[in-house]
């Protein structure tokens, strides 16, 4: 499974990343918190995203046809954790 989501222009340009405004993200772990909690563990993409932690980033995936958008709060330490 594969999840997508936006990065700004100015940050692409810096990463050196392509025109594809967009990450391909795999998921890979999900992580059953609460009865109504999941945590979703994604592998680090290249080039590796900067983020500091308390940010969020925008899920889109299409479900029965349609574009779905979910914004999720990151929850891992940028400078520790090999994934996001």
């Amino acid at each position: 499974m594969a999840f997508s989501f936006f990065k700004k222009d100015k940050e692409k340009k810096k990463k050196g990343a392509s025109n594809n405004h967009y990450y391909d993200l795999e998921v890979k772990e999900i992580v059953q918190e609460t009865k109504d909690a999941i945590s979703i563990v994604f592998g680090m993409p290249e080039p590796k995203i900067s983020y500091k932690s308390g940010q969020f980033l925008t899920l889109i995936q299409q479900i029965e046809g349609k574009e779905v958008r979910r914004s999720y709060s990151f929850s891992s330490a940028p400078d520790i954790d090999k994934d996001i």
